[in-house]
């Protein structure tokens, strides 16, 4: 049977590319609320009935920009984590989470603004947006995790998760303790604060339920 889904031409890709290129600038500087259609239209070089015709609403529009910056960090990821179960029965929790915290977001400046603003927005807003995105790979890394950890109760390994990503976020935003100017090397501080994320989450993942 012959698909009747045509693929898209050429300048509907360019259309469509140039629109989320001057997106992900716009909500990264200026967040949900403080960015028109006409501005990015106008940065895209494009008229408002073509952004209609791609994206329809800015909510929706602002949900594919969140989801195209996400989906190479997803994919590493998911590729990650495949290579490691593929390299070994038993991957230990440290080698989990490096290639869940290790994705490449941390120090990258627009990524860091967009995801900042998303979390401001009311819930009814962010989550289903955040879910999309985002629940396959954890629920992914949530399995891996599961099988390195089977004492663990599933409600706590999923709340622990939980708090890894909002360590994780905190050093995608902030590269530095507030007050503490780095002198390091950016790479080698990159490198360094993801070595101590690993150190911290893991210790809080393998500890012993309800033991303080």
């Amino acid at each position: 049977m012959v698909s009747s889904i045509k693929p898209l031409r050429a300048d509907t890709r360019q259309t469509r590319a140039d629109i989320l290129q001057a997106s992900v600038q716009l909500f990264a500087e200026h967040g949900f609320a403080g960015t028109s259609m006409r501005s990015i239209a106008d940065a895209a070089g494009v008229n408002l009935a073509s952004m209609n015709y791609h994206f329809g609403s800015k909510a929706q529009l602002f949900s594919a920009t969140f989801q195209h910056c996400a989906a190479p960090i997803n994919a590493e990821r998911m590729q990650g984590l495949e290579a490691l179960e593929q390299a070994s029965s038993a991957p230990s929790v440290a080698d989990i989470v490096r290639v869940f915290v290790d994705a490449g977001e941390i120090g990258d400046a627009k990524w860091a603004r967009l995801v900042t603003h998303i979390f401001v927005e009311p819930d009814a807003f962010a989550k289903p947006i955040l879910e999309q995105t985002f629940a396959p790979t954890v629920a992914r890394f949530l399995e891996a995790l599961g099988k390195a950890l089977p004492k663990l109760p599933p409600e706590v390994l999923t709340l622990r998760f939980h708090l890894l990503v909002g360590s994780m976020l905190h050093l995608v935003r902030f590269d530095t303790p507030l007050g503490v100017k780095s002198k390091r090397d950016k790479l080698a501080s990159q490198k360094s604060n993801i070595d101590e994320l690993v150190n911290f989450v893991v210790a809080g993942l393998c500890q012993t339920e309800g033991k303080i």
